[in-house]
């Protein structure tokens, strides 16, 4: 005869048969299966992008567990969107665990809700989920490895722009006369050989999307020490100091002997500059002849200066 029994908790079930006649027995078992579960999504809520330049963003529906015998449905979508594949929003009416497609990966053209059901054809279990598709935005910026310095000063520029994917077009002025277009790939640079304020402008591009920065360098002038060979004290207002002349010096020491080493002048300037009037530490006025000095400096950008020479003084 049949016999039968109702199984309702999932397992493995091992059931024994006996002939009433002989007494011979018979063991098999069977593995229940819960399928009254629905699928699982690994993200029921998700994000996507349509990036700039592109036309549509990919949606992944992706599932924990086993994943066969599944159909993606959109249930709901902007009006005017278009899927790939087209069946994606197809209905049966007749059998409505067939709705959709059996592709996980759907693309889609606009941004907006996409609201989606995913269907075990095997059980008719259902589970629902979400993406939330947003237009592509492009944010133009960067960095440079100095911002200041001293002329020539070269800068090395590094693009900062985000965008969902790659493909970026960059536009430079340098503020120097020079300018350059290329891809976020390549990091631009450039030379100032001249001291001042430059304005570095950036446009970035891509696709539909644009947006533009621009950052401050600014140059100074090295620093530099001449010594002049003659000077002529007598008060006619013209060469009547012994007087340096200095660029972007932080500090500076000088020390001046007469023909016989007796020391006759000597400062230190935390302005980088000085001035010798011809006389004494006394005051007294220094007699015509050829001086020897010693000068050690400074400058602003760290270059050190040390010289010996001579200055004739003439009245």
């Amino acid at each position: 005869g049949v016999s039968s029994y109702s199984c309702y908790v999932p397992g493995i079930y091992s059931l024994t048969i006996m002939d009433n006649y002989n007494g011979c027995t018979k063991t098999g078992t069977i593995n229940i299966v819960d399928k009254t579960q629905p699928p699982v999504l690994t993200s029921p809520l998700s994000n996507a992008i349509i990036d700039c330049g592109a036309n549509q963003a990919n949606l992944i529906m992706a599932i924990t567990g086993p994943s066969t015998g599944l159909r993606y449905w959109f249930s709901q979508y902007p009006l005017g969107a278009t899927f790939s594949p087209t069946n994606a929003i197809t209905s049966n009416l007749n059998s409505p665990i067939l709705n959709g497609t059996t592709s996980p990966s759907v693309a889609v053209s606009m941004p907006g809700n996409y609201e989606y059901i995913v269907t075990n054809t095997l059980t008719g279990c259902k589970a629902r989920g979400e993406f939330n598709v947003t237009a592509g935005d492009l944010k133009a910026d960067f960095t440079s490895d100095v911002y200041s310095g001293f002329a020539p000063l070269t800068v090395i520029f590094t693009p900062t722009n985000y965008s969902a994917l790659n493909g970026v077009t960059n536009v430079w002025s340098f503020g120097n006369g020079l300018s350059q277009t290329n891809t976020t790939l390549i990091d631009p640079t450039t030379t100032y050989n001249a001291p001042g304020t430059y304005t570095v402008l950036m446009i970035s591009s891509k696709g539909s999307c644009l947006d533009t920065t621009y950052k401050i360098i600014r140059v100074d002038i090295p620093s530099k020490l001449e010594v002049p060979n003659i000077f002529t004290p007598n008060g006619d207002g013209s060469n009547d100091v012994f007087f340096f002349k200095t660029a972007n010096l932080g500090e500076l020491s000088a020390i001046i002997f007469d023909r016989w080493g007796n020391k006759v002048y000597e400062t230190n300037s935390s302005t980088g500059n000085i001035a010798w009037d011809g006389k004494s530490f006394g005051g007294k006025e220094c007699a015509d002849g050829i001086y020897f000095y010693i000068v050690t400096a400074k400058g602003n950008d760290a270059k050190e200066y040390k010289t010996k020479g001579n200055v004739t003084l003439v009245r």
